[in-house]
């Protein structure tokens, strides 16, 4: 029963990938050097493939494998893995920022690695920061020397940069001068990064006034004149105020002035690098700049492939603190893979052809949207379907359900030609959803031979808060890149004598191994099926987590334990920050804003005679005082860390679990070793009696009054609205 309507089906036909603007079109003068353009993503080589993201990040790596580990910083196994993993893009390879101590030791071990076992073809392409500093940049030089995989041109090293229009260009020249006489000479790209100025007027004005347009081409000459071209990699995260990417300027001023300064007859010899880019938010911070489906990496690309640039660098393969992330992660799937993988065969001359392995009887779809959403906000549901040699076409029609499996809202079919990179979005307000707290999208397919698919089962929920939100991550999942699971159960009851616990059962089995099999608590990882029993029973013995973190950075040697009780930490030895001592652990390292979290298991009877010793630099003592430093000990019952791969094509597992909040959204997710993800229907956890509707103010990005002013009033739930004690008039978002 439809119970609501949808207000907006937009179909937008893809950004063409031969649909330059005029300006761009012109003879500026200046030619590309390489052609096609080199292609990569910068790695911050930090983020292996094993390491424990728990709890930590809003994604993590899609091929994520504990077996890797190893005590380094960087491991050969988990890098020769990433370099496979990069060449299924069909991109050139892979790039890294080296400006400090620790990045050149990370840089070193990918280098060892590299020789033993590079694909095919790989290159590397590092860059500096952008500091006039020579030590490291020196040791860089003679590393990248060594190494057959690092980028060259005309027998050239090429190095970009991280930054470089902040420091002073004559301060750069005397840099390179000093590191070209004792290393000889090589390809030094300078990232522009001073555009602020230019946006705003841009955004303001729809052009840049000639006085700003001037200085920008000065700033311009100004570091070309030291430097062999522009890098972009890490440059060019435009922002509208609605935080979606601004490709009107990246397309409409910055990349035709770059082209225009480079078209100059002194610099027509210089290179050039333009950046695309997936997105990026730091929950930390609320920087954001909005994913938009899949659209920011597709405005991005297709406006660098279009200027023909040298080179195309992406910010960044890895970065999980950012969600920059163009690697498989778990959140992405395989759908930046499959669309860089189009973009790249494109740029080629090679025909569109389907990832070894696809099942070519499912359309290459993606399906993208926000899986969080607070009321105001507009639900997007974003339909890609990516060219991969198929022909003929299809239609899906869109719908969202209800966790019952009801249907709250229709949208209208959309038609796909299979040839064709194209998108349609359903858009809705929320505040036509007012109400709904969990929505499950669903795909009604029929396939260019007549087929009828139904795609619901495996596909990830939505939440619809009333009120609070902050999670930004959109879910893409490509159709082809799902479980079919042989059986799947997931039923969560009340706990038997147990009070607010819940008994969770689940079991699930497929045609091929299983790397994990995990049940999540709003999208938070609680347990995990683990072959190994690394960690112990929680009702009969405690997992203690210790949590440490300080407002400014302190420095953290020194080593805690526990006594009065059997105890044994679990925190692994890494031969550089942590030494685990078995009831002791030893720690070298400094303390900040980021935590620092240990995990140590005792007997539940007998923890009341245990005693946690912390001896530090300036944290000492049984109980912390420090002023600065702040130490949480929680009594753990989520999933401490990945475990190992099930390596099995079934698994089933039953726990108790308490919910942390009183409306929580319980799922089962399962993904598979070679990359293939399915999610449960979601289920809640109704902790809070229902009692009267609500009513709201909210400031939409749909609704205008009469004012011009963003706002509304809906009715809602009580359950899941805070209450702060105060109405919601603030500014229009």
């Amino acid at each position: 029963m439809v119970r609501a309507r949808c207000i907006a089906t937009a179909v937008a036909v893809s950004l063409a990938v031969a649909s330059g603007c005029a300006v761009m079109a012109q003879d500026d003068g200046w030619q590309a050097h390489i052609s096609p353009p080199l292609v990569f993503a910068s790695s911050q080589l930090k983020y292996g493939l094993y390491q424990n993201y728990l709890h930590r990040y809003m994604d993590r790596p899609l091929f994520h494998d504990r077996s890797l580990r190893e005590n380094a910083v960087v491991t050969s196994p988990s890098f020769g893995r990433i370099m496979d993993h990069a060449m299924m893009y069909e991109m050139d390879g892979l790039g890294a920022i080296i400006g400090t101590p620790g990045m050149i030791q990370r840089y070193e071990i990918a280098m060892q690695c590299a020789a033993e076992r590079a694909p095919e073809g790989f290159v590397f392409f590092p860059l500096f920061g952008g500091d006039a500093q020579v030590e490291y940049k020196s040791r860089t030089l003679e590393i990248a020397a060594d190494a057959a995989v690092t980028a060259r041109i005309d027998g050239r090293l090429r190095f970009g940069t991280y930054g470089g229009d902040r420091t002073d260009p004559a301060e750069l020249a005397d840099m390179l001068a000093t590191l070209r006489a004792e290393h000889g000479d090589f390809i030094y790209l300078i990232a522009i990064t001073q555009w602020r100025d230019a946006q705003e007027e841009f955004l303001a004005n729809g052009e840049v006034s000639p006085e700003t347009d001037a200085a920008m081409k000065a700033h311009i000459r100004e570091y070309l004149d030291i430097a062999d071209g522009i890098d972009m990699t890490y440059g060019g995260a435009w922002r509208r105020p609605d935080r979606t990417f601004d490709v009107d300027f990246d397309r409409g001023y910055a990349i035709p002035t770059l082209k225009a300064v480079l078209g100059e007859q002194e610099y027509r010899d210089r290179y050039l690098v333009l950046g695309a880019k997936i997105g990026y938010f730091q929950f930390m911070s609320g920087s954001t700049l909005d994913e938009d489906g899949t659209r920011t990496l597709r405005a991005s690309f297709e406006a660098a492939m279009d200027a023909e640039p040298d080179m195309i660098g992406m910010a960044e393969w890895d970065e999980l603190n950012e969600h920059t992330t163009i690697e498989p992660t778990v959140c992405n799937s395989l759908s930046t893979q499959r669309i860089i993988r189009y973009y790249m065969r494109t740029l080629k001359g090679l025909a569109p052809a389907p990832n070894p392995g696809d099942d070519t009887s499912i359309p290459n779809l993606i399906v993208s949207y926000r899986r969080a959403l607070t009321l105001g906000e507009r639900l997007q549901i974003e339909l890609l379907n990516v060219p991969d040699g198929s022909e003929g076409r299809y239609t899906v029609t869109p719908a969202l359900l209800d966790a019952e499996g009801h249907e709250v809202l229709g949208g209208e079919a959309a038609s796909f030609d299979a040839g064709e990179l194209m998108e349609h979005r359903m858009v809705v307000p929320t505040e036509e959803l007012a109400g709904e707290m969990l929505l499950r999208p669903s795909l009604a397919i029929t396939t260019a031979d007549g087929r009828e698919l139904q795609v619901t089962d495996g596909l990830h929920h939505i939440t619809l808060r009333p009120t609070d939100n902050w999670d930004y991550k959109w879910v893409k999942q490509p159709l082809r890149d799902m479980i079919a699971p042989a059986e799947a159960s997931f039923a969560m009851a009340p706990a038997e004598g147990g009070v607010g616990e819940w008994t969770v059962r689940g079991s699930f089995a497929c045609d091929e191994p299983l790397a994990s099999l995990e049940v999540l608590e709003g999208d938070d990882e609680i347990y995990g099926v683990d072959v190994s029993d690394e960690y112990p029973d929680r009702d009969r013995l405690m997992l203690l987590r210790i949590d440490i973190r300080a407002m400014r950075r302190h420095e953290f040697k020194g080593r805690m334990w526990i006594d009065g009780c059997e105890a044994q930490f679990h925190t692994e030895t890494d031969g550089r920050y942590f030494f685990n001592h078995g009831n002791a652990l030893e720690a070298n390292m400094w303390l900040g804003q980021w935590r620092r979290v240990f995990f140590a298991s005792i007997p539940r009877d007998q923890a009341p005679r245990g005693t946690l010793h912390l001896d530090f630099t300036e944290l000492q003592g049984e109980v912390p005082l420090s002023p600065d430093v702040q130490v949480t000990l929680e009594d753990f019952r989520r999933l401490p860390d990945h475990p190992p791969h099930i390596d099995a094509p079934e698994a089933s597992f039953e726990f108790t679990a308490t919910p942390r909040r009183p409306h929580s959204v319980f799922h089962l997710r399962a993904i598979t070793v070679s990359g293939k993800t399915w999610r449960s229907a979601p289920v809640m956890i109704a902790g809070v009696e229902p009692g009267e509707p609500v009513t709201l103010d909210v400031f939409s990005g749909t609704w205008t009054t009469a004012s011009g002013r963003r706002a509304g009033r809906c009715s809602t739930p009580r359950r899941g609205c805070p209450s702060a004690g105060r109405s919601a008039d603030g500014p229009t978002p």
